[in-house]
């Protein structure tokens, strides 16, 4: 079998760990998706309502762009940490080096600074700043393609 095939990779995984193998980092990935997803979720709109109201932006897409550039820095300056941790928890060293996602977060502050954590926040930022802000422009265009509500 090719070394590259992905039945040699689930053979070795489980092999090396059995079936929970399968599952090595989901501890670590899961607080990061909620995080990212409630703060996506309750940002957009409520920074758009900030948006017409007191900024006096009329509801288009320079609305839509703005809202949604703001809700991706919302979403990777609260999602970053757990990013941070989710990779350190799942290398080979962090397997063994941390308890899980918090123990890697509070022991990375202890010993390098809070900072730390949000190495690679401009990296991540360029990632999902382009998807938050597309998904946003898309989701408002199907919106005025269908007025009934069924896409709010």
């Amino acid at each position: 079998m090719p070394a590259g095939s992905l039945r040699r990779a689930m053979q070795d995984i489980y092999a090396e760990r059995g079936p929970q193998g399968y599952f090595r980092g989901l501890t670590a990935f899961c607080p990061r998706v909620v995080v990212a997803s409630g703060v996506q979720l309750s940002t957009y709109d409520a920074t758009k309502r900030w948006l017409m109201r007191d900024c006096l932006m009329g509801d288009g897409v320079g609305c839509h762009f703005v809202a949604s550039w703001i809700t991706g820095l919302a979403v990777v300056m609260c999602m970053q940490p757990f990013d941070f941790a989710a990779t350190r928890v799942t290398t080979k060293h962090g397997a063994t080096h941390y308890k899980g996602p918090v123990d890697c977060i509070q022991q990375t502050i202890r010993t390098e600074g809070m900072l730390a954590i949000y190495k690679g926040v401009s990296a991540n930022y360029l990632r999902f700043g382009p998807y938050c802000i597309l998904t946003f422009l898309f989701l408002e265009q199907l919106r005025k393609l269908n007025p009934s509500g069924a896409v709010r």
